[in-house]
């Protein structure tokens, strides 16, 4: 008999929420005698898809290819987040999986959508396109007829009366309410071997609140629910018991201090041009916004001149010491770090007291993941077996 695997990511949940999460009734409950993992150090650039991305291949971003979230875009990053698995470069756990003969399942897991190993898949995706509907958004990305069946059935949990868009559809906890009952609904109608769930309330919370608040606590609360409402489904299965549940997450947060604009430097040293109401006109060096850290574009890298007035006007910022900021790598120094990629330099904030974001916009939403990772609160790994009693 196979040995069965649910893995459930709850993305930022850190070491210091297990004290939290522990005395919460579920977790009691199934994770009382859990094994973990007290202290990891996630990849660079630590945020969400390239994380979710190495825990599926095992390899750094340099070698699997998924460097940020999005494209690189100097426009809307709208509809350029890596929602396609064709964004991945090498093989994946998934694919051993069904190499080895296990039915697999993923729900909202970053970086799924269309992947060929997937039996039973619903993506991460909130359909921003015009005039797509929810059920052609999912079809699109990979979701079979029996999965939109299911996401039809639960539709009436999204938020937002069901509008679509990320600002609409990725409302949290609503659509985490959404997303555990679907997953739940997979378990008890089809038992896939290899399951893989994600989910994104306590990232969405400590985005808008702050790393440790009452309004994480709640969201706690509302994990603790939901590792109750997948247990269970687990047990209406009748595979609890033959089912390794592994809970784990992706990266930790900061708390801001700061928002630092770099194009706006860019654009004074020549290197942006802009039209008279602000419109970006054309560019020569580009910076990309990576949470707390930044990548730089150049149009033409093979241009020795861009390359060097680009490379100074950076370390001139970094030399000032005001911006949050000490020190610029190239591309060549990033490798070391497991991180390659189409950009030409990246730069990360200091850590004194609080954390720099960096925009690459005049608007945006604040970003407080860690740049590096070993810098702030640690992901979490915890495991639960039935016959595993660690003390």
């Amino acid at each position: 008999m196979k040995q069965r695997v649910l893995v459930f990511s709850v993305d930022a949940m850190v070491y210091e929420d297990l004290q939290h999460l522990r005395s919460c009734r579920n977790t009691k409950k199934y994770f009382q005698n859990a094994c973990g993992v007290w202290h990891i150090r996630s990849i660079y650039p630590t945020v969400t898809y390239p994380a979710h991305t190495t825990i599926l291949t095992g390899c750094y971003p340099a070698s699997h290819g998924v460097i940020s979230n999005t494209h690189f875009t100097t426009g809307s990053t709208e509809y350029e987040w890596l929602w396609d698995a064709g964004n991945v470069k090498v093989p994946d756990v998934i694919t051993a999986a069904k190499e080895q003969g296990y039915t697999t399942g993923a729900v909202f897991w970053p970086v799924t959508g269309n992947h060929k190993a997937v039996d039973y898949l619903i993506d991460e995706y909130w359909c921003p396109h015009e005039g797509e509907t929810l059920l052609g958004g999912f079809a699109n990305m990979g979701s079979s007829p029996e999965m939109l069946k299911i996401i039809e059935k639960n539709q009436h949990l999204l938020p937002n009366g069901g509008k679509l868009g990320r600002v609409a559809l990725m409302d949290h906890p609503q659509i985490d309410h959404f997303l555990i009952s679907c997953a739940c609904d997979i378990i008890r109608e089809y038992s896939p071997e290899f399951m893989l769930v994600h989910n994104g309330n306590i990232d969405d919370a400590r985005h808008k609140y702050g790393v440790f608040n009452e309004e994480v606590l709640h969201g706690l609360d509302l994990v603790d629910l939901w590792i109750g409402q997948l247990m269970r489904a687990l047990e209406d299965s009748g595979h609890l018991h033959d089912t390794d549940v592994i809970i784990v997450s992706d990266h930790g947060q900061m708390d801001l201090s700061r928002v630092i604009k770099p194009n706006v430097f860019f654009a004074d040293a020549g290197l942006i041009q802009v039209d008279e109401n602000g419109n970006l006109r054309d560019w020569t060096a580009f910076c990309c916004s990576n949470a707390m850290s930044a990548m730089v574009y150049l149009k033409d890298p093979a241009n020795v001149q861009d390359y060097a007035k680009t490379y100074a006007v950076l370390q001139k910022m970094a030399a000032e010491g005001i911006y949050g900021f000490t020190t610029v790598y190239t591309k060549d120094e990033t490798k070391a770090m497991g991180l390659d990629g189409a950009f030409s330099f990246i730069w990360k904030t200091a850590f004194p007291v609080q954390g720099h974001a960096i925009s690459d916009r005049q608007q945006w939403h604040l970003k407080r993941h860690a740049c590096f990772c070993s810098k702030v609160e640690q992901p979490v790994f915890v495991h639960h077996h039935h016959q595993l009693i660690v003390q």
